[in-house]
């Protein structure tokens, strides 16, 4: 016995498949991240979506199938085939709400829900109570079976997709999945229906009130309701409890809303038509064909004599046709009734449609706000950071510029302090990499000479390596102020600064008083670092230039007086306050290293004549010569004096008593053998007296150790000049 099917009823079983699908997959991808109560309503409105929709599809598809014969259904086989359809649900539903699964764990539960669905459309087939029973193929029994359990494989992973996925992706993996597994559920039934063969002549044995266009009707629109109702709940669900990670979420919820709304309104409506034309047309068909069978024998009766058989089946018929217009009266009422109630319903969907669009635009609006409340903090935040980071490298520039200051100060106060050139040097070369770190410089003094600049102080890698440069060889001496050379390749590099080609350098002259004295080169720490001396670096290094200028000239300042304090100008000796002040450290040097210290007296012969005789620029050429003389013969530890007039002492330290005469008698053979003249005319033959103390461990007073070699002196002029005395002779004497 071959079967045909409704297409128009065959396309309405896939769409309540798919939106059984869509409701399911929806309501359970909301149960990840949910807890509590909320997980548990999310995961049974899941199960109960997806499994009356596997089981609706399926009846709706059983429909659609027509047999030539009356077919009914077992209400209790039924409802048993419902209890398996929410079982084959439940797996799924469990399974796809978690935030991960395992392959062997989707497998697992695919299998199951497919048995599952299997049994629920096999036992929903043997509801009919076919006779002679139902034949099944059994490939394509296990065929029917891999499909579902692949369906419902699909169906948990989509659903453990949908919770990892975002916001905005999810509506197009929901609709996606939902296709795809109400094809999968709509494949799986039918071809499970080609597994089925109906014998010959079999009968539908199962008792019911309700036939198959009843069946239709009612189960159509009750499961639609149930199903719209639920997908409408989820949108629902979403605007009471929102999701804090939600992205475009108010606007999804807006179009989500109006569109289901529609569509439940439209589905209600509709179904509420379709089941009261099932109902009108059921009763009336019904009452017109018993009304018809009434006429005929009505017919036969007013045509000939009643017979009791015709008269007893008139009987039934007419109380048949009371009783079926009583009850279509019934059914049309109750129709009525329903479709009174689902004119009411969706005037109450509408309104809540339209409350929810409300409230989904007042959300948006507020969510525009905050988000511009939002963006304009983050915006005064933004600044406020930048105006932090600002102020937090003023306030290290500032802090770094006290720094300097305090430097700069000390390092002054400490070139105040010095009182030699030496002591200006050490203080220069440890202040300087405190005020650069990191880099390294040196320092430049001008030379005698004028022309030439000796390395005097350095710090820093290599520093010391440079040797004396020309005053052309710097173009900050050259131009009288700064030079600065980046990394880039500037023509203007010093010379000095050859072996630095790609170091930042800095040059800056030291000058005070109008006068040159010197120069302070400084260089980056590395080559191509970029710019690392920044402009106030390189004020920096003017400002510690002008402490070191005006340092340097006041101690050369000082040492000029000093000078001029105790030199005289004419010979260039030590002057008497000199000798006095050496004769003090001389002797206690000797008393603590236990050496013998000698003192020589000399006197010009007759230097009265070459005054009277030449004049007094004569007597200053024999000075001048004697002088020479004294520097010449001495050495570096001697101390040379002129003592007054032409009187001149000599301090001889560590000296012998034997050593002391060797001394004073090379002194007077120089000076017989010196030739001065003046203007061309010879001064004649120049001889000097010595006076010789000597003292073996420095015990003597410095006055007393004076007398004694000035009265050797008056002793040998006394002796006739030209010769030598020393103080122990004259004081035996």
């Amino acid at each position: 016995m071959e079967g045909q099917y409704d297409l128009w009823l065959v396309v309405l079983s896939y769409a309540v498949a798919l939106l059984a699908a869509y409701t399911a997959l929806d309501l359970i991808g909301r149960a990840s991240p949910a807890d509590g109560w909320r997980r548990v309503v999310c995961v049974a409105g899941g199960v109960l979506a997806l499994g009356c929709g596997v089981w609706a599809m399926h009846f709706i598809g059983m429909i659609a199938f027509h047999l030539p014969i009356r077919v009914a259904y077992d209400l209790s086989i039924t409802a048993l085939s419902m209890g398996f359809a929410l079982l084959a649900a439940l797996p799924v539903a469990l399974l796809a709400a978690r935030q991960r699964v395992s392959w062997r764990e989707a497998a697992l539960g695919g299998l199951l829900s497919g048995l599952g669905i299997s049994a629920m459309h096999y036992v929903g087939m043997a509801a009919m109570k076919m006779s002679p029973p139902i034949e099944y193929d059994i490939w394509w029994v296990i065929l029917s079976t891999l499909v579902a359990a692949l369906a419902s494989m699909a169906a948990i992973r989509l659903g453990v997709r949908l919770t990892r996925s975002r916001a905005a992706h999810r509506l197009w993996w929901r609709l996606s999945g939902a296709a795809m597994m109400a094809l999968a559920i709509s494949g799986m039934h039918y071809t499970s229906m080609a597994a089925a063969h109906f014998q010959p002549g079999a009968i539908c044995t199962a008792h019911s009130f309700l036939d198959d266009e009843t069946l239709l009707a009612i189960s159509t629109g009750l499961l639609a309701f149930l199903l719209l109702g639920l997908t409408l709940l989820a949108p629902l669900f979403s605007v009471i409890v929102p999701k804090a990670d939600a992205e475009h979420m108010v606007v999804l919820r807006r179009w989500h809303v109006l569109l289901l709304g529609g569509v439940l309104v439209l589905a209600m409506v509709g179904g509420s038509c379709v089941l009261l034309h099932a109902i009108y047309q059921v009763s009336m068909s019904g009452v017109e064909r018993e009304a018809q069978l009434v006429e005929q024998l009505y017919a036969q009766v007013r045509a000939g004599p009643v017979v009791a058989p015709v008269d007893r089946q008139l009987s039934m018929l007419t109380a048949s046709l009371e009783e079926r217009r009583r009850e279509g009266a019934i059914l049309l009422g109750l129709g009525s009734a329903f479709f009174t109630v689902v004119v009411l319903l969706c005037v109450g969907v509408l309104g809540a449609v339209w409350r929810l669009q409300r409230g989904a635009q007042v959300l948006g609006e507020q969510r525009k706000r905050l988000t511009r409340e939002i963006e304009e903090r983050e915006a005064v935040s933004d600044a406020l950071r930048q105006a932090n980071a600002a102020l937090q490298i003023g306030m290290q520039a500032m802090r770094r510029r006290n720094v300097e200051v305090t430097l700069l100060r000390d390092l002054g106060r400490m070139l105040d302090c010095c009182r030699s050139f030496d002591e200006a040097k050490d203080v220069i070369a440890n202040h300087m990499p405190e005020l650069f770190p990191g880099g390294a410089g040196q320092l430049y003094v001008n030379r005698a000479n004028g022309g030439t600049l000796g390395l005097e102080a350095w710090w820093g890698d290599d520093a010391g390596q440079g040797e004396d440069i020309e005053s052309d060889d710097c173009w900050a001496l050259r131009l009288g102020q700064p030079h600065w050379r980046g990394t880039d390749n500037h023509p203007a590099r010093c010379r000095h600064h050859a072996m630095r080609a790609h170091h930042e350098t800095l040059c800056v002259p030291m000058t005070a008083q109008g006068r040159t004295l010197g120069l302070l080169t400084v260089w980056a720490p590395q080559p191509d670092r970029g710019q690392w001396l920044t402009e106030p670096e390189r004020q920096l290094a003017q400002s510690a230039v002008e402490q070191i200028s005006l340092a340097l000239a006041n101690l050369q300042l000082r040492e000029t007086l000093r000078l001029q304090s105790v030199s005289d100008p004419l010979t260039g000796l030590y002057n008497r306050r000199y000798l006095d002040e050496c004769m003090q450290r001389e002797l206690a040097r000797a008393r603590r290293g236990g050496y013998p210290l000698g003192l020589a007296m000399i006197d010009i012969d007759h230097f009265k004549q070459y005054n009277d005789r030449y004049g007094h620029e004569a007597g200053d050429a024999v000075l001048v010569a004697l002088a020479r003389c004294l520097r010449q013969l001495g050495r570096a530890e001697d101390i040379v004096c002129r003592f007054g007039g032409e009187e001149f002492t000599a301090l001889l330290p560590n000296v012998s008593r034997d050593g002391a005469l060797a001394w004073a008698e090379r002194l007077m053979e120089e000076v017989r053998a010196l030739k001065v003249s003046w203007q061309d005319s010879p001064l004649g033959r120049i001889t000097v007296s010595v006076g010789l103390a000597w003292c073996p461990d420095g015990a003597l007073p410095p006055e007393v150790f004076i007398e004694f070699a000035d009265q050797a002196l008056y002793a040998a002029k006394h002796a006739g000049r030209d010769r030598l005395c020393w103080a122990t002779d004259v004081l035996a004497g």
